[in-house]
């Protein structure tokens, strides 16, 4: 057998397939573990957008909040450990309204925070009835502590998520302040 003749041995080939077999398993645990790792921290973003787009609309909307002429104090209602409302200046389904009724109420079994809006909340067939669940939107779901209430006053709105607590102040008791004084 001459030299340019000579092939791989058996023992060669298992060799060769045996180091392939090792790194393409190696190629892929490391895939895998970045494919995890990307859906998790893509799922921990996605959950810091929501906690803080809902603080940035509990926050606009409790600025923006109504001021009754009649108690001379925001419109914000604390109806139940689960349900608020506030009439509010910012709508987020009604951009053209200039005050809307905003409804939250959080399912404390699922964890769901549910919303809407009513335009026309002065109607008198609502008969200053919640909405029903099936008519509002899920805003939010977690896991985490979720509160969002009112003062007796009305003066202060603290919302709690996800074990840090928010306050809010609406500007029209501002504009009160500054008118009485002026």
């Amino acid at each position: 057998m001459t030299p340019d003749q000579r092939g791989l041995t058996l023992l060669e080939v298992m060799i060769s397939i045996l180091i392939f077999s090792m790194i393409s398993v190696l190629i892929f645990s490391i895939l895998d573990r970045s494919a995890l790792f990307t859906t998790k921290g893509e799922e921990q973003v996605r959950k810091l957008e929501q906690h803080y787009n809902l603080t940035l609309l509990v926050r606009r909307q409790v600025q923006g909040a109504w001021i009754d002429p009649a108690t001379k104090s925001p419109n914000i209602n604390q109806l139940s450990d689960q349900q608020f409302s506030v009439i509010t200046t910012s709508s987020i389904m009604y951009p053209a309204a200039s005050l809307i009724l905003a409804f939250y109420e959080f399912d404390p079994d699922t964890g769901t925070l549910y919303y809407t809006e009513r335009r026309d909340f002065y109607n008198p067939d609502y008969n200053d009835n919640f909405p029903p669940q099936d008519d509002m939107i899920p805003l939010l779901k977690t896991d985490k502590p979720f509160q969002l209430y009112t003062g007796e006053d009305s003066s202060l709105v603290t919302l709690v998520l996800a074990g840090k607590e928010y306050r809010f102040y609406p500007m029209c008791l501002k504009q009160l302040e500054d008118d009485s004084h002026g």
